[in-house]
């Protein structure tokens, strides 16, 4: 069973797709999840999940991007990564259940999931997210970004922390961080309706043990993964 899959999805309306849709997504996808034997509640305290999800992402040549609606196009897809196979599993069952999809006014129907293979890490990836990433600063607290002096710093101790503590092992070697472009959007974190925090979408390269890297891949970077956060491919 993959860790790595490529859901397409068919619009059933002509509503347009939001542009910030990672919210939106996540929403759906955790209650698709929690209709499974595997249960919704994978969070932990701290807004992180053993999964990353992409935002919307527009596979129509005639897509369009409009001003103050958001984007109108026929087919769309999005990835899904996890750390556990039965997550990946879970889901794929809840979709052949109810491939009926949702982003606010914009309906889709699943039309099928591809398995993807996951890169072969060695000891250096450039990167590029799909969608932004939500973090914070040490103590959690305050949310960091490009602009900080310690951004990637922040971003190499959250990797480590994290595969540290669901790996239980500690990082045999340096993992380092270089943050090349970014650009700055708010995303939604919350079902209240005024609550958006800085996030940034982000290009750099990521050099370090390949099992590390492996782990940020597959589960993300940052908080929110779950919302549509946190997720990254590798470029060339």
């Amino acid at each position: 069973m993959s860790k790595n899959i490529l859901v397409e999805v068919k619009q059933t309306n002509k509503e347009f797709l939001p542009f910030k849709s990672g919210y939106y997504l996540g929403a759906c996808i955790h209650d698709k999840l929690g209709e499974s034997p595997l249960g919704g509640d994978t969070h932990d305290e701290n807004g992180w999940s053993p999964y990353t999800l992409s935002r919307a992402l527009p596979t129509d040549e005639n897509k369009e991007f409009v001003p103050e609606k958001g984007i109108k196009t026929e087919i769309w897809a999005f990835l899904f990564r996890s750390l556990d196979e039965n997550i990946i599993q879970s889901l794929r069952g809840a979709l052949t259940i109810n491939p009926h999809i949702r982003l606010r006014s914009a309906e889709g129907r699943i039309t099928g999931v591809k398995e993807l293979e996951i890169p072969d890490f060695k000891n250096s990836v450039k990167f590029e997210t799909r969608s932004p990433i939500l973090l914070y600063d040490k103590d959690c607290e305050e949310v960091v970004g490009p602009n900080d002096c310690d951004y990637a710093e922040e971003m190499k101790n959250t990797i480590i922390n994290r595969y540290q503590k669901e790996t239980g092992k500690d990082v045999e070697g340096d993992l380092k961080v270089l943050i090349d472009d970014h650009n700055s959007t708010q995303v939604k974190v919350s079902s209240k309706k005024n609550v958006y925090l800085p996030a940034y979408e982000v290009e750099g390269v990521m050099k370090g043990p390949a099992d590390v890297l492996r782990f940020a891949y597959l589960g993300g970077i940052g908080s929110s993964t779950a919302l549509g956060l946190g997720c990254w491919e590798v470029i060339q």
